[in-house]
């Protein structure tokens, strides 16, 4: 077996890993997926503009603070409560959508996995290699359940990380 440091192994590392990313987005449901995906990076990049709006209104308040005006403070926090507010309901949507985005893509690699598993070709395997596989469809639903669930989460939370520091 070659190491996992080697560069055949990193090779075969991510050509499965395309071959798993690949196997949703040319799917049926690719394109209800891709609507969601291009929904789910709007709304992170809407939560990175609510939390610049955030910080702007705190500004905001410190400086009316500072500059004893009772008027401008009471704005600052009206504006403040408005942004507040936005955040909430943009992250609340983003987090709905990026669920429903993975429950879509998990549902279809599910699918196509348990396809394969009661298949002739595994129920030979299985016969070959006696009680090394247990319970596979447990594994197949856990493991699927991984690899969307970080698929998607790091993708997003990376982009959101990146506009975040290109926005402060």
């Amino acid at each position: 077996m070659p190491s996992l440091r080697s560069p055949a192994a990193k090779r075969r590392f991510f050509r499965d890993l395309w071959r798993l990313t690949r196997m949703y987005w040319t799917s049926r449901d690719a394109k209800v997926g891709g609507l969601l995906l291009a929904l789910a990076v709007a709304l992170e990049f809407g939560t990175v503009y609510a939390n610049v709006l955030i910080a702007e209104a705190q500004r905001s308040i410190g400086d009316s603070l500072q500059d004893k005006d009772a008027n401008a403070f009471f704005t600052g926090m009206g504006v403040f409560f408005a942004y507040v507010i936005f955040f909430l309901l943009t992250s609340t949507y983003r987090i709905w959508i990026r669920q429903r985005l993975e429950m879509r893509w998990r549902h279809a690699l599910t699918d196509d996995y348990l396809a394969k598993w009661i298949s002739m070709d595994a129920y030979v395997h299985s016969k070959l290699h006696g009680q090394d596989t247990d319970n596979p469809d447990q594994r197949i639903a856990e493991d699927i359940r991984n690899y969307v669930a970080s698929a998607l989460g790091l993708s997003l939370s990376l982009l959101a990380a990146v506009a975040t520091l290109v926005s402060f």
